[in-house]
């Protein structure tokens, strides 16, 4: 089997804040404004194959799934700095495989692991 997706991701956004004291004080009143925007077309794949073998006690399942992943996004240098610069995210793969056992334990009885 096989899988396909694209997923448009957008957000714009505008946040102001502001923290002091009305009418002044001995504090000095600060503004916070913050603003972002960005649009990324996420891509994701998935394939698989499997195969099922009947033997005389018991059936096996085995199989193998790939898994990709590409955010097309970018992420921080260093996590622990919010001002550091921006570099794009990974491409995230994975493969897994499978494997499933089933046991006749009589004629509509079956114990399944995987």
């Amino acid at each position: 089997g096989f899988e396909v997706k694209y997923n448009r991701i957008e957000e714009n956004n505008f946040e102001a804040n502001y923290r002091g004291i009305p009418g002044g004080g001995i504090f000095s009143p600060i503004a916070f404004f913050n603003k972002g925007k960005f649009s990324h077309n996420a891509v994701e794949m998935a394939a698989y194959i499997q195969d099922k073998i009947e033997l005389e006690n018991m059936t096996v399942n085995i199989g193998l799934r790939y898994d990709y992943f590409d955010s097309k996004g970018e992420v921080p240098v260093d996590l622990r700095d919010p001002d550091s610069a921006f570099v794009s995210a990974n491409i995230k793969h994975q493969w897994s495989p499978r494997v499933g056992l089933a046991f006749p334990i009589s004629a509509s009885g079956v114990i399944h692991t995987s």
